[in-house]
């Protein structure tokens, strides 16, 4: 509703040329990022590295995507524009197979995990800076870790805060277990087994379209994503993984398989933790049937509790990988900024530690998260649609307010973009590549330019389109219940 308001006002009907012509251009420029990937070497400094042309292409492709994603809307279906589409999607993905990772390394964690798990040790006992430790010496480190640290070569040397012990759920560290199996210690099978879970996904986004008797043009909103080409496919990211789970999930909600909706959605969580905001969502209509209820929360419980003993026997300690992410990680952040403000001022003024910023800070991100995920569920879903656009705003809720906005959190979004599209959040396709500015002002000491300021730039804009989004809609339900209204009287 809002993107097509939004049309009526600012784009005239267009052919499919426009399609033709953004879709070239979009490949054009990752193929432009696949030239460029090189210079991003590991042993390249970060100051000799291309960024600023990196965010150049990312900006400008990611504008391309934004105008091609508010046309499409308005074009008439065909198989051959879908083709186009998917022909276009698939180009992207293919010429990024190829690219080294640029800025980003979270992949050896995954490269590491998946070796340790493949061996049959638990992955969550130690941490990569313990094994190395202990190659020189005597330790508790069994040999077989110690000899897979030698056999990685440079994957165990690359792990980002090595002093941590993996974060990843278990279902995540199966999928990495499975790409060492493919091929050991190679990104590209890695690549290949997130493209395997990405066509699952494009493939659930078209039944759902369809379901819904939605365009399957929609599709153009997830498959031609620049950001999620780059952060899944270049960068390596896992997130994908989870989508099928949730959208798997979500079409069994649709069908009333609320048990199954359940189940599904659970497992999504051995994945990445945020679909457990989605449950209060999965969970709404058991409401009214008190059997079903207790099946669905023992449902989700058992899985909670077949998940988490990995976590709890390694330790919850500061070595946690997960416990520092919770407690102290932050970057990228707009309004958890604001929040921690607003904590830091609560503290000076009630003469409380300041060590507990952070803490409070975090509480009331919290708070303010559920309270948003309450208001969400008060009314029930009526619109078959309606899910989708719900689960949208919750995700959205979780991402404006994390003290890590990274990008690839972002690409969480986009399967319910691609079916409740909004003007505001495909926005952040154009505004987050400004992100990776933080790696060329970072080494030339200006870092506090991109805390202040950069950050700004990625959010403002969409937090105001976001509301202008708010009040616009508002007024429409007001106008229509006035005349609805003298309808009545009349």
């Amino acid at each position: 509703m809002y993107l097509r308001s939004y049309l009526s006002r600012t784009v005239p009907e267009k052919s499919h040329k426009i399609l033709l012509i953004t879709g070239v251009l979009l490949m054009l420029l990752t193929l432009a990022l696949t030239l460029i990937s090189p210079h991003f070497g590991t042993d390249i400094p970060l100051r000799n590295q291309p960024v600023i042309m990196l965010v150049n292409i990312m900006v400008f492709s990611g504008a391309i995507y934004y105008f091609a994603s508010l046309t499409s809307y308005k074009l008439p279906y065909s198989n051959n524009t879908l083709l186009w589409i998917l022909i276009v999607g698939a180009v992207l993905r293919v010429l990024t197979l190829y690219s080294t990772p640029m800025l980003e390394n979270d992949y050896f964690r995954y490269l590491w995990d998946g070796a340790v798990l493949s061996k049959g040790i638990d992955p969550y006992k130690f941490s990569p800076d313990e094994i190395i430790k202990s190659i020189a010496g005597n330790s508790n480190i069994p040999l077989g870790l110690k000899k897979l640290a030698v056999e990685s070569d440079n994957v165990i040397h690359s792990i980002n805060h090595p002093h941590l012990r993996t974060i990843y759920p278990p279902i995540a560290q199966i999928t990495f277990a499975i790409a060492h199996w493919i091929d050991p210690w190679s990104i590209f099978s890695w690549r290949l087994l997130l493209l395997a879970f990405d066509i699952l996904t494009i493939l659930l986004l078209l039944k759902i379209l369809r379901n819904l008797k939605f365009s399957p043009i929609y599709l153009l909103i997830y498959c031609w994503n620049p950001l999620l080409v780059k952060e899944i496919y270049n960068s390596g990211h896992m997130d994908v993984i989870a989508f099928p789970f949730v959208l798997g999930a979500l079409l069994l909600f649709m069908n009333k398989s609320y048990l199954w909706s359940v189940f599904v959605l659970s497992l999504s969580m051995g994945v990445k933790l945020w679909p457990l905001a989605l449950m209060p969502l999965i969970i709404r209509p058991l409401l009214s049937n008190t059997k079903g209820l207790f099946a669905g929360l023992g449902l989700f419980l058992l899985i909670f509790v077949v998940l988490t003993p990995p976590y709890y026997f390694s330790g919850i300690n500061e070595g946690s990988g997960l416990i520092a992410y919770g407690q102290s990680w932050q970057n990228n952040d707009s309004l958890f900024k604001l929040i921690l403000w607003g904590s830091e001022l609560t503290l000076k003024l009630f003469d409380i530690d300041m060590g507990y910023e952070q803490l409070l800070a975090r509480i009331f991100a919290l708070i303010s998260l559920i309270s948003w995920i309450i208001i969400i569920n008060i009314k029930k879903v009526t619109d078959p649609g309606g899910i989708f656009e719900r689960c949208l705003l919750i995700i959205a809720g979780i991402f404006l307010l994390s003290p890590t906005q990274f990008p690839w959190y972002y690409t969480w979004m986009l399967p319910f973009i691609a079916i409740k599209p909004r003007p505001s959040l495909l926005l952040f396709t154009v505004l987050l590549p400004l992100y990776y500015l933080r790696y060329y002002l970072e080494p030339r000491g200006h870092l506090n330019y991109f805390n202040h300021y950069v950050v700004w730039l990625e959010s403002l804009p969409v937090l105001i389109l976001l509301i202008m989004e708010f009040l616009s809609n508002k007024k429409l339900i007001l106008k229509t219940s006035n005349v609805l209204g003298q309808s009545r009287d009349s």
